[in-house]
């Protein structure tokens, strides 16, 4: 390709227009001097036309056949060129197949630290989620042992007034925090 993007053609393809140019001219000039010599009126006798045939297919067979060698000597470099250009691509093909292959190597390497990052958030939701149910859970209790405490004091209160004073403080001065599993404390 030229530094001005237009493809160049191959040198080959000069020498096909060169070698039919050739041979149409020295043609051309080979009939004209055959004309020029023995005139231009058309002969009657078969025997000139078969020495005109001789003539011609004499000296203009040799010419064929030398051009004919030549384009198949074209040819021949055409078919090599083409050969090396698909071996060129070949070349590419397989490394961009190996590239390929290494892409889905690491891609296949991604997805699986991605699916076990996915399982160890998943592992750490449901430890998240069985912990948030245990805290519900133990302010359930809380609560429910909370208000049967008070139940039970404002019971004993009723009872025995003579013995507490006359406010009622112990509802609010109730401290549950001895209820604990591990290191939770719960508190109200």
């Amino acid at each position: 390709m030229s530094d001005w993007g237009v493809t160049k053609e191959p040198w080959y393809k000069d020498i096909v227009v060169w070698i039919g140019g050739v041979a149409g001219v020295i043609g051309i000039a080979i009939v004209t001097r055959f004309f020029d010599y023995f005139g231009y009126e058309p002969s009657n006798n078969v025997g000139n036309w078969g020495a005109f045939g001789d003539y011609v297919g004499g000296l203009l067979n040799p010419m064929f056949g030398f051009m004919s060698l030549l384009l198949l000597v074209v040819t021949l470099k055409q078919n090599k060129e083409a050969l090396k250009n698909s071996e060129i691509a070949l070349q590419q093909s397989r490394e961009a197949l190996t590239m390929n292959q290494k892409e889905l190597e690491l891609s296949r390497r991604e997805m699986a630290a991605s699916a076990e990052a996915l399982r160890k958030q998943a592992e750490l939701m449901d430890a998240q989620s069985e912990t948030e149910e245990l805290r519900f859970t133990r302010s359930l209790h809380h609560k429910s042992v909370e208000h049967a405490l008070n139940k039970f004091l404002d019971a004993v209160y009723a009872e025995h007034r003579w013995f507490y004073p006359k406010t009622k403080t112990h509802a609010a001065s109730i401290d549950c925090s001895f209820y604990s599993l591990g290191n939770l404390r719960i508190s109200p």
